[in-house]
């Protein structure tokens, strides 16, 4: 029985990747079926060969080495892997589009020999800030509740906070996508703001956190004292008024009309007998 042992050019210590044995003219492999790393391995009585395929750089520096064990294992002399050829350096730089997240990209070299596809293959995310909607400006009685709901795109990550600011008091009254502001008052009156933002967190690069904002007033009404009646009743007093005015001087002419009629005397008419 024998054994094949892997050091990787990445790795600390020599790992078992297969053990095999021959019974007559039939080889047994363990595992079964062969490790991705050859291409095969055969037996002929106690000689046992095995071929690795195709090698990258990534494999340069890797160690093997093979022991045999019938009570004890004895092995070989250790063999370190050389890729021959002139090491190349290819740099891709491109700014991706939405329409590209989640792609993935690798690399494929070929020569006249063949070709090969790079190990390590990357997944593009594209990074993508929340964009806001405008708020319409809104308006309500006093006393009564503002409830203003704040609309926005999401981004990538979709994760996205929520901050209600009122302008003139740089106050933060909500963090909700709903803004409710029970019983309005007067001094409630102004413009607000909505902000909304998520984290955007690029390879090789700190956590970068974005916004957007609208602006938008609330305009508080209220009615005097309360109800309408005391404004007719203020129309009504001052018609009210008028009346009286003209009322009262009518009464005068009429007084002293009549201490002017009662002063005219009319002289007594005597009659005339015929002569």
């Amino acid at each position: 029985m024998m054994s094949w042992w892997l050091k990787q050019v990445s790795g600390n210590n020599f790992e078992k990747v297969l053990t095999a044995s021959s019974v007559g003219f039939s080889c047994w492999f363990i595992p079964d079926t062969l490790p991705d790393v050859f291409a095969g391995c055969d037996c002929e009585g106690s000689t046992f060969n095995c071929t690795l395929k195709s090698l990258s750089r990534n494999n340069d520096g890797d160690k093997w080495k093979c022991a045999t064990a019938k009570q004890r294992e004895f092995f070989s002399q250790e063999l370190t892997i050389a890729v021959a050829g002139d090491r190349t350096t290819s740099t891709l730089t491109i700014t991706p589009s939405q329409e590209q997240h989640g792609a993935i990209i690798y690399c494929k070299v070929s020569n006249g020999y063949g070709s090969i596809i790079s190990d390590r293959k990357s997944r593009i995310d594209v990074l993508v800030p929340v964009v806001i909607r405008p708020i319409d400006n809104a308006t309500v009685l006093q006393n009564k509740a503002l409830s203003v709901t704040c609309l926005y795109t999401e981004g990538n990550p979709p994760r996205t906070s929520v901050t209600w600011i009122q302008v003139k008091t740089s106050r933060v009254v909500g963090v909700e996508q709903t803004l409710t502001i029970p019983n309005m008052q007067i001094t409630d009156e102004g413009y607000y703001k909505c902000r909304v933002n998520n984290t955007l967190e690029p390879s090789g690069c700190c956590a970068q956190t974005p916004y957007d904002e609208t602006m938008f007033y609330v305009d508080v009404q209220f009615l005097g004292n309360g109800s309408y009646p005391s404004v007719w009743a203020a129309v009504g007093g001052a018609v009210g008024g008028a009346v009286m005015i003209v009322v009262f001087g009518l009464l005068i002419y009429w007084k002293k009309f009549k201490r002017i009629t009662s002063q005219l005397s009319v002289p007594s008419m005597k009659s005339t007998e015929s002569l």
